[in-house]
C-alpha cells in the first residue's frame, strides 16, 4: 500500500488562521496615553510603549479571562482599544468574521468564532517589533482545530505541524 505524506490545506489553515488572528488582534490602535493601562514600569526596563500595552493585553488574551462573557471580557479589554476601531477580516457565508466595528461587534463576528474553533491555542511569538504608537509580531500558533470556522468543518484531528 502507498501512504501520502503530502500535506492538505486543511492540515495548515488552523495553524494559519491562528497566526493570522494574532497579528491582527497585535496591531491594535494603540490609544494617546490610556488611562486604564500604566506602562512606567514596564517602559522603564526599556521596553516601548506601544510592546508594554500589548504584553499586557496578551495576558487577558492568554489567561482566556472571560473569553465567553461580553460585559466581563469587555471590562478586561476596553482600554486596549478605541472606541471606533475598526477591524477588517475575510467574509464567510454564515456571517462570521467580516469587518467589525467597534469592539462589540469583533467580540461576536472574531472573538468568539475563534475561540470556539481552535481549543487552547499556544502561541510562539517569532517577530515582536514596535516602538511608542505602533506594534506588530508574528506568532506560531498551535491548536486543536474542534470547532466550525466560518463554514469549514471542524475536527478533533491534529495535521502535520508547519
Amino acid at each position: 500500500a502507498v501512504v501520502s505524506t503530502q500535506s492538505t490545506w486543511g492540515e495548515y489553515l488552523p495553524i494559519c488562521i491562528a497566526m493570522l488572528l494574532f497579528i491582527l488582534i497585535s496591531l491594535v490602535v494603540l490609544l494617546d496615553p490610556s488611562d486604564g493601562i500604566n506602562t512606567d514600569s514596564c517602559q522603564a526596563l526599556g521596553t516601548p510603549r506601544s510592546k508594554c500595552i500589548v504584553d499586557e493585553m496578551q495576558v487577558v488574551i492568554t489567561d482566556h479571562i472571560a473569553w465567553d462573557d461580553w460585559e466581563n471580557w469587555y471590562l478586561a479589554m476596553k482600554d486596549y482599544w478605541t472606541e471606533d476601531m475598526v477591524y477588517d477580516s475575510n467574509w464567510t457565508p454564515n456571517g462570521d468574521f467580516g469587518n467589525s466595528s467597534g469592539l462589540e461587534d469583533w467580540f461576536y463576528a472574531e472573538h468568539i468564532p475563534f475561540n470556539l474553533a481552535f481549543d487552547n491555542t499556544s502561541f510562539t511569538t517569532m517577530v515582536w517589533i514596535g516602538g511608542e504608537d505602533t506594534a506588530s509580531l508574528i506568532a506560531y500558533g498551535k491548536a486543536t482545530w474542534s470547532g466550525d470556522l466560518g463554514t469549514v468543518p471542524g475536527s478533533d484531528h491534529l495535521g502535520l505541524e508547519v
